[in-house]
C-alpha cells in the first residue's frame, strides 16, 4: 500500500506531472492518488507528501510586531533593534520606494549596534526566528547584507496575501517594493522573498493551495535559474512565469518596477482566465474581488 496512513484507501488515477515533464504518460493514469493526499506514480516511482492544510500553516505566515515587543525576540539575535529608524535609513529605504506606512507594516527595524535596516520574520510566539538586514555603515570589510536564524519553517508574504497573483522574489526589500504597487483597482499585489533563489518545498506546497499563479522575479543574474524555476513548476499551477529582467527588482525605479510587475500580473489574470473557463476548475467570486470565471453546468 502506498498510502502514508495504514487505513489510506485508493482514489483515483491522474497524469504524473514528473512524467509530464518528459513528455510522458500521455493517458493520464500513471499517478495515483489515496485518501490522505499522498501520490504514487507506478511508472517513475514520483511521491507527493500528503499536503498540510492551510489551516496547519496559516499560523506560520506573517506574525505581526503586535503579536509581541521587539523585546521578546531570542537571545541570538539582535538586542538592539528599534523600530525608530534613523534619517539614514528612512532615506535609503525612501530611494527604494518604500514609504513611512509601509515601512511599518512590513515590520522594517533597524539594529543601532550594527547600523542595519533589519527585516525579520517571527514564529507564532513573537519571537524573531529568522532576520536579514542589510548594512548601511561605511565599513566596506563588513558585509552588505547578513542572515541569521531558520527561514525554512514560516512563510513571509509582503502586501495583499489573498492576491491570485504571487510574485516570488529573492529578498526581503524587493517583495517590499512589489507588495506596495497597486493593480487598477487600486488593490496591493503579493510578493514572497526566499532569502535566496531556491523555493522552499513546504512553502511551494502551500502556494499550490492559496494562488492561481506564480511568477518568479529573480535577479538578472539568475536567468538560467529563473528558467528551471519555471519548468519545474508549471505543472502545479494554472500559471507560472518568469521575468527575465536587466536590473534586480531592488534596483530598478519605482515607475519602471510598477509597470513590468503590472504587466506580468495582467497576462497572469488573462492566462488564468481562460484556462479555467476552459478547464472549469472554479466557480465565480470564489476567490476573493476577483470574479474570474462564470460558466454553466
Amino acid at each position: 500500500m502506498y498510502g502514508q496512513q495504514k487505513n489510506a484507501k485508493f482514489k483515483s488515477h491522474s497524469r504524473c506531472p514528473k512524467c509530464k515533464l518528459k513528455g510522458k504518460d500521455k493517458g493520464g493514469n500513471n499517478l495515483g492518488t489515496w485518501s490522505d493526499g499522498s501520490q504514487y506514480c507506478f511508472s517513475c516511482g514520483y511521491t507527493s507528501k500528503k499536503k498540510p492544510t492551510i489551516e496547519q500553516l496559516k499560523e506560520k505566515i506573517n506574525m505581526s510586531a503586535e503579536v509581541q515587543p521587539v523585546l521578546t525576540m531570542r537571545p541570538q539575535f539582535h538586542k538592539t533593534l528599534t523600530a525608530q529608524l534613523p534619517s539614514h535609513a528612512r532615506a535609503y529605504l525612501a530611494s527604494k520606494g518604500i514609504m513611512p506606512q509601509y515601512r511599518k507594516d512590513a515590520e522594517i527595524l533597524y539594529d543601532e549596534d550594527k547600523d542595519s535596516i533589519v527585516y525579520p520574520i517571527r514564529n507564532k510566539d513573537g519571537h524573531i526566528v529568522f532576520s536579514n538586514s542589510r548594512y548601511l555603515g561605511p565599513d566596506t570589510s563588513k558585509p552588505r547584507y547578513l542572515s541569521q536564524g531558520n527561514k525554512s519553517d514560516y512563510i513571509k508574504l509582503l502586501g495583499n496575501p489573498h492576491s491570485p497573483i504571487l510574485f516570488i522574489v529573492e529578498d526581503y526589500l524587493s517583495a517590499c517594493r512589489i507588495g506596495t504597487i497597486l493593480d487598477k483597482d487600486g488593490v496591493a499585489m503579493c510578493a514572497h522573498p526566499m532569502f535566496g533563489s531556491v523555493p522552499n518545498a513546504l512553502h511551494m506546497d502551500y502556494f499550490q493551495d492559496t494562488f492561481f499563479g506564480i511568477v518568479f522575479f529573480l535577479d538578472a543574474d539568475k536567468h538560467t535559474e529563473g528558467l528551471e524555476l519555471k519548468k519545474k513548476y508549471t505543472p502545479f499551477f494554472p500559471y507560472v512565469n518568469y521575468i527575465h529582467a536587466m536590473k534586480d527588482p531592488k534596483d530598478y525605479d519605482m515607475e519602471s518596477l510598477s509597470n513590468l510587475v503590472k504587466a506580468q500580473y495582467l497576462c497572469a489574470v488573462r492566462n488564468i482566465e481562460s484556462s479555467l473557463v476552459n478547464e472549469k476548475k472554479v466557480n465565480s467570486a470564489t476567490y476573493g474581488p476577483y470574479p474570474y470565471c462564470e460558466y454553466d453546468d
